[in-house]
């Protein structure tokens, strides 16, 4: 059932904000729905956006919890940012 609203894989980001922290950063959220980003593809991601927008990007998303023996125990709140250098991963905001 799940998969039937998940648009088959495709994440749902949207602009949060584009003047995040008023130095013209752009913000965006993915809007969880159970399923995490492909991590093959957010750095790749974050770099083409910032070609794009040539100001630092920050991706909200969030991160499933997982046991030792993989079953899921909660979600935490991540930060991906890129500079046009460096990748960052914070931890909630």
């Amino acid at each position: 059932m799940k998969s039937r609203f998940s648009l088959y894989g495709t994440p749902i980001i949207t602009i949060n904000n584009e003047n995040y922290r008023g130095r013209r950063d752009l913000y965006l959220r993915h809007e969880f729905n159970g399923f995490e980003l492909n991590p093959m593809f957010e750095n790749g991601a974050l770099e083409n956006l910032y070609y794009l927008w040539r100001r630092p990007v920050h991706l909200e998303t969030v991160e499933i919890e997982r046991s030792k023996d993989g079953e899921p125990i909660g979600q935490k709140s991540l930060l991906h940012s890129f500079d046009g250098k460096n990748h960052k991963i914070e931890t909630g905001e």
